[in-house]
């Protein structure tokens, strides 16, 4: 499989796109290149937007950002909470490292840091037929001889909405093109919350959430599915959603990166 590999604030050499090459090119979110006519083809003009998309050809376009992984990675590790974690040296991240797999590496880190800590639970309703009576004993919906009874009763779950937007935000991680060991791992996550349901993502599904002192401890890796969410171009295909590309402002990144340090560093300001 082809790629075209490029860097932020580059313009390519000429190359060869097909038709649905430069549709799909064009209808990317954020438009992270620009397309220019030349005799022999086409230039891809890149602005501050880096990661990587899936063509209809099969060829990949990857736009890389300048500053090195391990910086981009400890600026993601600061933004969502993680700034004491030596993730870098568990990835060990290279000039060929994505920027997808950076930020699944860091929701990663997040989910396993919830599994030591224990996964929010709330009580919820079920009603299911069992061997003996549990809770509240339905008698309209029980005939008079049975071995099974109906009842409904509350039970502690780790399946709330919380839980359900990661295990949504992992399945769809699941369809970008990480590096083999991370997806392995990606897999592994989900299966693990195999508890817990799903949800279709959703910028109302994010909005629903009010933090409190019990769950607020969620708050970054939310930001991080939201955004996750966000960035990635979404396509319905055989009823599930899944990535085609994914991308981030770098601008955008920066400037929020120094906004939470300073957040950090002056708490008395209100920034």
């Amino acid at each position: 499989m082809d790629t075209f590999l490029l860097t932020e604030h580059q313009t390519s050499d000429p190359l060869a796109l097909t038709p649905d090459d430069v549709a799909a090119l064009l209808r990317l979110p954020g438009q992270p290149v620009r397309l220019q006519p030349a005799p022999t083809g086409w230039h891809l003009i890149t602005g501050a937007r880096v990661g990587s998309a899936r063509l209809p050809s099969g060829r990949r376009l990857v736009i890389r950002p300048k500053v090195p992984t391990e910086n981009l990675l400890w600026m993601l590790a600061s933004q969502y909470d993680l700034a004491h974690w030596n993730g870098w040296e568990q990835l060990a991240p290279d000039s060929a490292t994505e920027v997808a797999d950076l930020y699944v590496f860091v929701l990663l880190e997040w989910v396993n840091r919830l599994h030591k800590r224990g996964m929010f639970q709330a009580y919820i309703t079920l009603d299911e037929e069992l061997p003996g009576v549990k809770g509240r004993y339905n008698v309209s919906r029980n005939p008079a001889e049975r071995s099974r009874f109906r009842c409904e009763f509350d039970e502690h779950s780790p399946d709330t909405a919380l839980n359900r937007i990661i295990r949504s935000t992992l399945r769809l991680a699941l369809s970008l093109p990480l590096e083999s060991k991370l997806l392995q791992r990606v897999r592994g996550s989900y299966r693990r919350l195999s508890g817990v349901g799903e949800v279709t993502l959703s910028e109302a599904v994010f909005r629903q959430f009010t933090f409190n002192r019990l769950n607020r401890h969620y708050r970054p890796l939310i930001s991080l599915c939201q955004l996750l969410y966000r960035r990635g171009s979404l396509n319905e295909r055989d009823g599930q959603s899944a990535f085609d590309g994914f991308f981030v402002d770098m601008n955008r990144l920066f400037e929020d990166f120094i906004r939470n340090a300073l957040k950090k560093l002056l708490p008395s300001q209100h920034i």
